[in-house]
């Protein structure tokens, strides 16, 4: 059975302190606490944050700042800036994720030699004098970026992450200097595209003069990101550490990037968990980082791992409403 961590009793008196203070006890409401949520990155498995947050709005949680990695990135970029769970899941399930992430030229779109040559070369590599020049990734991405252009156009010309209807962060790395590089202004697809651009599977991302990958190198589950936005209670997701120790057969190409992030991560990620204050932590057993094929599977395994908290869920639901109402949030998305 999956192991749930429990919410510490000083985390239910903290919050309980937050919104009643001496004046409390003659009726005073105080300020209602800040919530975060921290979504890590893990390719596919990342779908499954669609299925927690169905959850958090079936129950009435109001999320005040978000911060992502990766897959997290993209899922809460667009959260953040307007889009509800109904409607991260019908895109999910309408999107053509092969064509999405591989970038294919359209064969219409081929001239009638290179139509001849198509489906014969693997790829075309650049030769500089003698030497043939490798690119810095596989996939460049475009049909990525021109959709996230498109469902977050509203925002184009609203530079601060901070005044989106829930402020945002998504993280990447800097290539060069192996730093985490934490955006939170500028132009939002491009940082999301940022934030999950696998090293050698697609091209880095150069912003503000610096060259940018995943941020699932350096941080893939961005709780301390959300916690320095002012949340004071963190419901983190993390859809990428591994249940069980890896057995020694199947290893192939998907299974070993699996865990050659994993292992970069394994002292960061640990660390960050500690830190959340209620932990959902997903089944995602034989899924992988490209498992797009999945995607209802995925979503029903988040909203499983959510139900398995409906309990501390419901206690912070309870806490929150003791403290007054969410602040209403306009959504920047027009459709």
């Amino acid at each position: 059975m999956r192991r749930i961590r429990s919410i510490p009793f000083s985390f239910v008196s903290t919050a309980l302190w937050l919104c009643f203070s001496s004046g409390a006890i003659a009726g005073a409401q105080q300020s209602r606490p800040r919530v975060g949520l921290a979504l890590s990155g893990g390719g596919a498995r990342g779908l499954a944050h669609i299925g927690v947050l169905k959850v958090l709005e079936e129950k009435g949680i109001a999320v005040d700042c978000i911060a992502g990695t990766s897959m997290g990135a993209v899922i809460g970029g667009l959260y953040a800036v307007g889009y509800d769970a109904k409607r991260l899941e019908s895109i999910a399930r309408s999107v053509n994720w092969n064509d999405l992430l591989l970038d294919p030229v359209p064969r219409r779109a081929l001239s009638m030699p290179e139509k001849e040559e198509d489906g014969k070369t693997m790829g075309f590599f650049p030769i500089s004098g003698r030497r043939v020049e490798l690119p810095s990734g596989l996939i460049p991405g475009q049909r990525l970026l021109a959709l996230l252009n498109r469902l977050t156009w509203s925002v184009h010309e609203t530079p601060d992450f901070d005044l989106f209807p829930i402020p945002f962060r998504c993280v990447a790395a800097d290539i060069a200097t192996g730093e985490a590089v934490v955006l939170k202004s500028g132009h939002l697809p491009a940082a999301i595209r940022a934030s999950m651009a696998i090293p050698t599977a697609f091209t880095p991302v150069e912003l503000d003069g610096r060259l940018l990958v995943d941020g699932g190198i350096v941080r893939n589950f961005p709780v301390s990101d959300v916690r320095e936005m002012g949340a004071e209670i963190v419901i983190g997701v993390d859809v990428f550490t591994p249940r069980n120790p890896p057995d020694a057969t199947g290893w192939d190409m998907t299974r070993i990037v699996n865990q050659a992030v994993s292992l970069v991560n394994v002292t960061t990620v640990g660390e960050q968990r500690r830190r959340c204050d209620i932990l959902i932590d997903p089944d995602l057993e034989g899924y992988h980082l490209f498992s797009f094929n999945a995607v209802d599977s995925l979503i029903a395994a988040g909203e499983r791992a959510a139900r398995l908290m409906s309990g501390r869920l419901d206690s912070l639901a309870e806490q929150l409403a003791a403290c007054g109402p969410a602040p209403d949030r306009l959504s920047l998305i027009h459709i």
